[in-house]
């Protein structure tokens, strides 16, 4: 069990969750689980996430959201273009976001899906540490393919991120080839 201790046991940590889906499929649903055990020990979860039906289920938890946009990284039509245009829109959004959150003395930003950098890019901006947690199952061949390119994705991750956590076996499989092992 995480305990607080020093600073953290008097001021209680304070997480921001990136989460871009805001629907109620499993994934979404199981960091408001988390932020209400994290709260019974006595811990502040706070949600950036995009319009959607989880909005609902925070507010019946008594769990605080803040509306945010995101952008996809993972490759669909478009190319490398495409690419570029939602790489420098992440980082407006990412810079947009961090500035509304400055006064919030956010210990942590923990990211629920591969999918989107934005996350990752909010923390840096913050001057804290990113927890990215990769729930989906995709398929290893092809391998999950990502619009600037694995080099640039896996040089990303590393530079971010202090820990990646997967669900299972199968999703540590699968992303094995753009997640340094030691995170």
């Amino acid at each position: 069990m995480i305990q607080p201790d020093g600073d953290q046991a008097q001021d209680g940590l304070k997480v921001l969750v990136f989460l871009p889906a805001g629907s109620l499929y499993g994934g979404c649903r199981a960091p408001v689980l988390g932020a209400k055990g994290l709260r019974a020990m006595g811990y502040e979860s706070v949600f950036a996430l995009a319009d959607g039906p989880l909005w609902a289920l925070l507010e019946q938890e008594g769990i605080r959201g803040i509306p945010t946009d995101y952008r996809n990284w993972i490759q669909g039509q478009g190319g490398k273009i495409k690419g570029l245009r939602r790489w420098i829109g992440s980082h407006r959004i990412a810079q947009n976001a961090a500035a509304d959150f400055v006064g919030e003395n956010f210990d942590l930003c923990h990211t629920q899906t591969i999918h989107s950098p934005v996350g990752a890019m909010i923390s840096k901006r913050l001057g804290i540490p990113h927890v990215w947690h990769i729930h989906e199952g995709f398929q290893t061949v092809p391998p999950l393919k990502f619009l600037l390119g694995l080099p640039h994705a896996r040089h990303f991750i590393d530079r971010s991120t202090e820990l990646v956590i997967v669900n299972s076996q199968y999703t540590a499989g699968a992303t094995h080839h753009f997640i340094d092992a030691t995170k």
